[in-house]
């Protein structure tokens, strides 16, 4: 039995480390920036579940709540002349 729960604590502890190890600094926040302006430019629309929890001073409990986030981009304003017929 003890010799499962040093295998078990030692795979956790392994899994931790790992993950820990793949999390780097932000080193280049300029770059990421304009990387992230130019692919969010390329998001037409966006459908996600969310949960939101808040702990308020207020309540003696947290407050959760829960739903569908939509978003979608608007289509960009005509021009002046599409959709216009011009006349002679």
């Amino acid at each position: 039995m003890r010799t499962l729960l040093l295998y078990l604590s030692l795979f956790f502890l392994s899994i931790a480390t790992v993950h820990a190890q793949s999390m780097k600094k932000m080193v280049q926040k300029t770059e990421f920036e304009n990387r992230l302006a130019k692919e969010a430019q390329t998001v037409e629309s966006i459908e996600s579940d969310f949960t939101q929890v808040k702990y308020l001073d207020v309540f003696d409990e947290k407050v959760t709540s829960k739903g569908k986030f939509y978003y979608q981009k608007s289509k960009e304003p005509e021009t002046k002349n599409q959709g216009i017929e011009e006349q002679e």
